[in-house]
């Protein structure tokens, strides 16, 4: 499973909302850092304990704000470029916030 991989280091869970919390669990407890899509959990509860056990395995958790309607790719799809994106090594900066990210009620 993808989550015992030791090359991999970050995971991005895009399912549906509802499996969000389950996987984020699963991978951050395979010791693997995790971007979430939107929205990072279905209830406050779900939300509060993915981040403290986050904070408690000492692994970044991210919830991402896909970025389809930025005005960038339509000019991109003008340009007639491809938005098809296609499987590749890739890098990745990660750079984490001074202050903690919590969530309030």
């Amino acid at each position: 499973m993808l989550f015992a991989m030791r090359d991999v280091h970050l995971v991005y869970i895009a399912m549906p909302p509802f499996l969000h919390y389950e996987q984020a669990r699963a991978a951050l407890r395979g010791g693997k850092h995790v971007i979430v899509e939107k929205p990072l959990a279905v209830t406050m509860e779900q939300a509060d304990k993915i981040v403290a056990f986050a904070r408690d395995t000492r692994r970044l958790l991210v919830t991402n704000l896909m970025q389809r309607y930025n005005p960038l790719f339509s000019q991109i799809k003008r340009r007639g470029e491809p938005l098809t994106p296609r499987p590749s090594e890739c890098s990745v900066r990660v750079t984490r916030h001074t202050r903690p990210i919590t969530a309030s009620r």
